[in-house]
């Protein structure tokens, strides 16, 4: 889970030419909105279990939209939202704006490797789909544990590398193609180049609890989310509407913790508190 600060650049400027998906997938009913949608819900539900007071400070990292900006906004809570990108910023502002919650909260722009604010600062901390873009996760998730209060939570989640849809594809299936992989990026590496571009980074759940804990977190609760989509060498099995009906069949079985798939959705997605 680490890339350059050139691959970092490069990320940022491609998301910044992409705020016009972020504002509209969630209304598409497709199969990637409804697993956004359900890694959404699972960090909101966490947040509510928490029972902060109205008027808490919450800090999202990567606030897209903004959707979860203005649901948290909802709730009463001050939240302030960060983004790197300028246009993911301002399309956060608008959402702000249009739905009336502007007491509530505020969007600017701001790097989650070196954070403005203020040591414990925040009751809780956010951060969805955003580890795997960056390139030093370990040195971000440190800041997130440096700016949430003694006993405050974070919210943070990965792509998984173990995810069902990968293991059931040999083009995808980590254990076929990452030794390749691997030698792949080394020789590339060599000649100062990126072999899969701007794509996002994966890792296996385990990895996301060594990053917590090292940052001095204690990971309370743990979910995965996201079954599919299904492909064989990468050709699409089940079309949208097929594909979101199996990962809803999928999700509430991974939710009872049937073993084998209550690790293996597209996220993982880990709640963790900072010692009092």
């Amino acid at each position: 889970m680490a890339r350059s600060e050139a691959a970092q650049r490069a990320i940022d400027a491609a998301f910044d030419g992409a705020s016009s998906y972020w504002r509209d997938v969630y209304g598409e009913g497709s199969f990637l909105a409804t697993v956004y949608g359900d890694r959404q819900a699972v960090a909101l539900a966490w947040i509510d279990e928490l029972d902060l007071p109205d008027g808490a400070a919450v800090l999202e990292v990567g606030c897209g939209a903004g959707f979860l900006t203005v649901a948290l906004a909802r709730r009463g809570y001050r939240v302030d939202a960060i983004d790197s990108s300028d246009a993911m910023v301002a399309s956060t502002r608008a959402r702000i704006a249009e739905t009336g919650v502007a007491a509530h909260a505020t969007a600017t722009v701001d790097d989650v490797h070196r954070l403005a604010a203020r040591d414990g600062a925040y009751a809780a901390v956010v951060a969805l789909g955003v580890l795997p873009w960056l390139h030093a996760p370990a040195r971000a998730v440190r800041e997130l544990a440096r700016v949430v209060a003694p006993g405050g939570a974070v919210v943070v989640t990965a792509d998984n590398r173990a995810r069902l849809n990968f293991v059931l594809d040999p083009r995808f299936n980590p254990l076929l193609v990452y030794p390749v992989k691997r030698r792949l990026k080394a020789l590339l590496g060599r000649l100062g180049k990126r072999p899969l571009g701007v794509l996002p980074d994966v890792c296996y759940p385990g990895a996301l609890d060594r990053l917590v804990r090292a940052a001095g977190l204690e990971p309370r609760r743990r979910r995965s989310v996201g079954f599919g989509p299904f492909t064989f060498f990468g050709v699409r099995l089940l079309s949208e509407a097929r594909s979101v009906a199996l990962h809803r069949r999928l999700q509430r079985l991974a939710d009872r913790d049937v073993p084998l798939l209550r690790a293996a959705g597209m996220n993982a997605m880990v709640l963790a508190t900072k010692p009092r």
